[in-house]
Parts: structure tokens; sequence; C-alpha cells
């Protein structure tokens, strides 16, 4: 790394942050519209990018974690092209701001331990950032110091500015944006005896599972993923449900019609019936 010379070493972390970018998009796209086939990187109950982006782990006081990440890397981007162009306390910019991005690394290997899953894509991020932080750590040490409070008084308008945009997504996910109560349709989906046949570890049903926010403890679910305390794997067997997730409505115990796949809040209040 030493016989880098320091042209070398910025365009690596650009590149590095351009691919970072790219998948933290990914990301955040998975998050918000998940393929009911799952992500590319869905191998098996335990390597699943789905299950742990679509997680109460997936999103840090209201706001989507992928989102912040595509945020680090374009900030990262835009950093480090200043610092190609000029010298000053930009080295000392793209090294802390790298100590930064190693809270995502802690911060998703703690959400993977705790899910017993790992997010593939999630660790190549990793991996970027880590090598990212090495890098510019490397630049750090072989160029003249420039001392915190001086980068500081120099950066000044950028800090601010980082502030503003990191601090806007905040603002709208948590005050702006008002959560809507679902609670008078998941009660009467339940009234109508529909039952939402599911799986903890699917990313359709997680998406569903925000989609009513507070009100799905009114709605009646079966969990049909093998292995979970509550799992009813013979039941879901018994009606025949072979993806997740799946709505049945019943009469006394005979099925009337079903729904395969996400569903709307419009779709399912035209399946049973009800005002959304």
């Amino acid at each position: 790394m030493a016989k880098l010379t320091r042209k070398s070493v910025l365009n690596i972390i650009l590149i590095f942050s351009v691919l970072g970018l790219i998948a933290s998009l990914y990301l955040l796209k998975s998050h918000y519209d998940p393929s009911s086939g799952g992500s590319f990187c869905d191998l098996s109950s335990t390597v699943s990018c789905s299950i742990v982006n679509t997680s109460v782990f997936s999103e840090l006081f209201g706001v989507p974690v992928a989102l912040l990440g595509a945020l680090w890397f374009l900030w990262l981007i835009l950093r480090c092209r200043q610092a190609q162009l000029h010298d000053g306390p930009h080295v000392v910019d793209l090294f802390v701001w790298n100590i930064f991005g190693l809270a995502f690394i802690v911060y998703f290997i703690i959400a993977e331990i705790s899910l017993g899953a790992i997010c593939l894509l999630c660790t190549v991020v990793h991996v970027l950032i880590f090598a990212m932080f090495l890098l510019s750590l490397s630049l750090y040490q072989r160029e003249e110091k420039v001392p915190l409070l001086q980068a500081a008084r120099e950066m000044w308008g950028w800090i601010i500015a980082g502030i503003i945009i990191f601090s806007l997504p905040f603002v709208l996910f948590n005050v702006l944006q008002q959560d809507q109560n679902h609670d008078s349709l998941a009660q009467c989906l339940t009234a109508k005896e529909v039952t939402l046949y599911c799986s903890s570890h699917s990313a359709l049903c997680a998406k569903t599972r925000s989609m009513f926010g507070s009100s799905f403890q009114f709605i009646r679910v079966v969990e049909c993923y093998p292995g979970e305390e509550s799992s009813q794997v013979e039941l879901c067997s018994a009606k025949n449900v072979t993806k997740t997730p799946t709505w049945i409505m019943e009469q006394k115990g005979v099925e009337v019609k079903r729904a395969e796949g996400f569903q709307s809040i419009e779709d399912l209040s035209q399946f049973a019936g009800c005002k959304g």
C-alpha cells in the first residue's frame, strides 16, 4: 500500500465508493420493493440479504439504513473528488469520514448476530468500507498533518452541508411523514375470518408487516416457517400454502378464496370487502 501514489489511492477510494453506492441503492430498492422470489443473494435461511434488509434492524429511527449508506458513499465520492482536485485538509476529512463508516459495520454485525442471518451484499459493503478506511489511514499517515481544529475551520461549509443532508432523512421520515392507521382494515379482516399465512423469513411478509405498522397486531397470522417457536407448518401444509404471504378467507372453516403474494392496502380492502 505504501508504494501507491496519492492519486492511485484516491482513485481506488473513488471506485470503491461508487461500488458501495450501487450496492446501497440496490439494498434500498429491495427494502421497499422486495422481489417475490427474493434477492439474488438469498441462498438459505441463514444467508439471506432479504431477511436482514427487511428486518427491524434495516431502519434506524424510521430511516432505511440502506439510504443512510447511499448518502454516506455519495458524500465520500464528493469529498474524494475534492481531495483529488485540491491539497489541504481533505485527506483528514476522508480519514475521519471513514471512521464514521466503521459504525455501519458494527451496526450490521450486531444485527446479523441477532437475526442469525448473514447479508452477503452487506458484507461486500463492509469490506469496501474497511478497505477504504485502511487506504485513507495510509494517506493520513503519509501526508503533512493538519490540526483537526484548523481542518474544521477550513471545511466549515462542507461540515454544515453534511449535517443538513444527513438530517433531512430523519426529518422527512419522522416529522413530515405521518403513519397511516389501518386498525379498521386489520380488525375487519379478522372479523371476516381472513388469515395471513406468512413466514418470518419472507421479505414480502416483512413488507406486509411494515405496511400495517402497529395495526398488524389485529391481524390473525399463521407462521409457516419451520423451526420458529410459533410455527404451524402442519396447518400451512394442510391449507396448501405454497408461497408466503398468502391470505385465506374462510367461512365456518371452509375456504372461500385466497390471495397469494404481496397485497396492498387497496388490494386487501377489495379482497375482503373492507374499508381501508
